[in-house]
């Protein structure tokens, strides 16, 4: 991170598989009219372990019992969607994130995109409950490097409980590289 973090969010360097499909022009407007979460798979739907969850005391072990459940139950339901989607609904490029916050991201890609350009992004996150995101991300820069493409995009529209999941892995990962800093530099 060699930049000056002057974003409303902290990012992280990291890579983490993301795969995305341009989107049309009807996909656009839905989106420009503030509808962006009804081009996303999951509807929001809150299971029972979600409930079970809210009413857990927190730390307490039948909280640390519910969001491994969570986590294992966002596992199975992304596995079994692979099998079930047909070819033609699957997102067609496959990259990889190489930065990320909760309003936006950096991904490399073969592909030229313009500025402007509106992407439905999944994202494969894993180690945290919101295992599979959807979100829709707006290029804003592009620079060419090694013959491929560095793609700064924005966060255009993303659920809430994804946007904080991503927020929590970026502090973790955080504390992680301050660890890591520290132990380097008693080596040394």
């Amino acid at each position: 991170m060699s930049d000056i973090n002057q974003r409303e969010h902290f990012r992280v360097e990291m890579t983490v598989p993301v795969k995305w499909k341009i989107l049309t022009d009807s996909e656009k407007e839905i989106v420009n009219k503030g509808m962006g979460n009804t081009l996303f798979r999951e509807g929001g739907i809150p299971s029972p372990i979600d409930t079970f969850l809210e009413e857990a005391s927190p730390g307490s072990k039948d909280e640390q019992l519910y969001q491994s459940l969570q986590l294992l139950n966002n596992k199975l339901d992304f596995i079994i969607e692979q099998m079930m989607s047909s070819s033609q609904n699957r997102i067609s490029g496959n990259d990889n994130i190489m930065e990320i916050s909760a309003s936006g991201l950096k991904f490399s890609s073969e592909e030229k995109f313009e500025k402007g350009t509106m992407l439905k992004m999944e994202l494969i996150m894993p180690g945290i409950v919101q295992y599979n995101m959807e979100l829709i991300t707006e290029i804003v820069r592009v620079t060419e490097s090694d013959n491929r493409y560095i793609n700064a995009a924005s966060i255009v529209h993303i659920r809430e409980d994804a946007r904080d999941s991503i927020v929590k892995l970026v502090f973790q990962k955080q504390r992680i590289d301050i660890r890591n800093n520290r132990n380097s530099e008693d080596i040394n």
